[in-house]
């Protein structure tokens, strides 16, 4: 896995090299990867799923008495 290098800010540019804290993983990741925003089918699929499950519970229910 290639290395990815994050310039500090430049508020540490002034301190001391031992008071830098290199860049954890987490941070170079969140550096690197962009959120991207989940499409809306994929939040009413669940909801859809359920309400179908409810219905065919209820319609078994009718049936049977």
């Amino acid at each position: 896995m290639s290395r990815v290098l994050v310039r500090p800010p430049k508020s540490l540019a002034r301190l001391p090299y031992r008071a830098r804290r290199a860049p954890q993983h987490d941070d170079v990741v969140a550096a690197v990867v962009e959120v991207k925003p989940v499409p809306r089918v994929l939040l009413v699929l669940p909801a859809v799923i359920g309400a179908l499950a409810i219905a065919e519970l209820v319609v078994a229910v009718v049936v049977t008495l």
